[in-house]
């Protein structure tokens, strides 16, 4: 459901684009002023009017869509070229969160050092370049006032820090599939020299990979057995084994998925 906007190029001189074929189940748009969609393209054989040969793509279809264009260069036009678009829909229905949270464990480098760092209060900044982050645990730490909502920034001693960054909550951005990148900078006082304090570093950086969120048509039985372990069937599409996913009639079900083969 969301507008693409693409450039229809070609080599040479170009002076038009021309429209041969419309997509199956998506919509093309002339492209407008302040980016927003001009005419609808309701027929073959149909001009680009914007200069930089701009067109609109929609479509709330998953799937592969296609259209065909050619260019000119005023005496000559090209052969037909094709340009399939993938869409590909991301469903939070499932979830029982609209954008769920995940935990995220560290590994041992994670925790600071006390000999390296000082016993002294040391400050966590924690952010990532697209989700947001937080520490799961925060007692004992103070959250510092320049903090926003993707940049965690924390203060407290060594012992309150070591328990904090154990393990920390991510929340992906709407629709968002691929590489993340959290960034953890931990800073304090190192021993005195010269009569002052040497500040210590430790920095590093994870990183996540967020996947598109399963699609879940329906479980086969409905709901397992009182105590649980009973093996459900989920049919849909995108599942991966590890994926936890909770669902709702009554009360919550947690199913995780153990295999997982060609969707259903």
């Amino acid at each position: 459901n969301q507008d693409v906007i693409i450039v229809l190029n070609g080599t040479g001189s170009l002076t038009a684009v021309e429209i041969l074929s419309l997509p199956t189940n998506g919509v093309l748009y002339q492209f407008a002023v302040n980016w927003q969609r001009g005419s609808i393209i309701s027929s073959p054989n149909t001009t680009l009017t914007d200069s930089d040969r701009r067109v609109i793509f929609s479509s709330s279809v998953a799937g592969e869509d296609e259209f065909n264009y050619r260019v000119s260069d005023g005496v000559n036009s090209s052969v037909s070229a094709g340009l399939v678009v993938d869409v590909i829909n991301v469903y939070d229905d499932i979830s029982l969160q609209a954008y769920p949270t995940m935990n995220v464990s560290f590994l041992s480098n994670a925790i600071l050092n006390a000999s390296k760092m000082g016993a002294e209060i040391i400050t966590c900044s924690i952010s990532a370049d697209l989700g947001q982050i937080s520490l799961k645990t925060v007692n004992g730490l103070n959250r510092l006032p320049n903090s926003t909502s993707t940049i965690a920034n924390y203060s407290g001693n060594v012992s309150d820090i070591n328990v904090a960054i154990k393990e920390v909550v991510y929340s992906r951005v709407p629709y968002f599939s691929g590489i993340d990148i959290i960034n953890w900078k931990l800073e304090g006082y190192g021993p005195y020299q010269f009569a002052g304090k040497l500040v210590r570093t430790q920095q590093f950086d994870l990183y996540l990979s967020v996947g598109q969120e399963a699609v879940l048509f329906f479980v086969d039985p409905a709901f397992g057995g009182a105590l649980g372990g009973t093996p459900i069937t989920l049919h849909g599409s995108n599942f991966q084994k590890g994926f936890r996913c909770i669902w709702s009639s009554g009360l919550n079900t947690l199913a995780t998925v153990k295999s997982s083969t060609t969707a259903l």
